[in-house]
């Protein structure tokens, strides 16, 4: 989605204000005291690898090469369970946030979720007039109305016992991991912040906003 910029750099080493998007993540997160980083890598794993090994020596950051795409959730699975913390913070390299990341822990922690889920309040304009038809005879048209909904940032904070449902070797997206822990009645949460508070740098048009561009 970031074509041709990814065509040269893989997406966490492209550059936003002359830092890779995923240093400008590491360095909010360092703010907060975290001090431990699992980096699922597969797409030129050795270049993201090297870069972060150069330039944070004192940084603790393990690092995991999938054999193949195992998706967001997928490459948890072989995240080192014994020297890990008891809650994992689990995020994507292309959103960037701007919250109090104490406050999202302590709510995950007050209500013993295995699982809770940053969320955001949005509104989408349909581009479009917005037809509702019956047996094929107009009933009414809205010119371009707006949808209210709330969307998932991508950003969540995870009891590691959610690793025992993950399967190994195997794809398993969020949705996925999402779907198992709502059909065997496992506690997911979620927590609310502003529409403000982060960026998704997932589509050339987004990223290019943050540039000015």
């Amino acid at each position: 989605r970031l074509k041709p910029l990814t065509e040269i750099l893989p997406k966490p080493l492209v550059p936003i204000n002359n830092k890779p998007m995923l240093e400008h993540i590491i360095e909010s997160l360092k703010y907060f005291n975290f001090n431990k980083f699992h980096l699922l890598l597969n797409h030129q794993a050795e270049l993201i690898k090297s870069y972060f090994i150069n330039n944070y020596k004192n940084l603790k950051i393990n690092f995991i090469k999938e054999a193949k795409p195992l998706g967001t959730a997928g490459g948890i699975y072989f995240i080192d369970k014994k020297n890990s913390s008891s809650d994992l913070l689990i995020a994507n390299c292309d959103t960037l946030f701007k919250i109090d990341y104490v406050k999202f822990f302590n709510f995950h922690k007050k209500n013993d979720n295995i699982l809770t889920l940053a969320v955001s309040n949005m509104q989408h304009i349909f581009p479009y007039g917005f037809c509702k038809v019956n047996s094929k005879k107009l009933v009414s048209i809205k010119e371009k109305p707006k949808f209210n909904f709330i969307a998932n940032t991508g950003l969540y904070f995870a009891n590691k016992k959610i690793t025992k449902i993950i399967p190994k070797n195997k794809r398993f997206e969020m949705t996925d991991l999402i779907k198992k822990c709502l059909s065997t009645g496992k506690k997911i949460g979620i927590y609310e912040i502003p529409e403000s508070s982060w960026t998704d740098l997932g589509q050339l048009s987004d990223f290019k906003k943050v540039l000015g561009q």
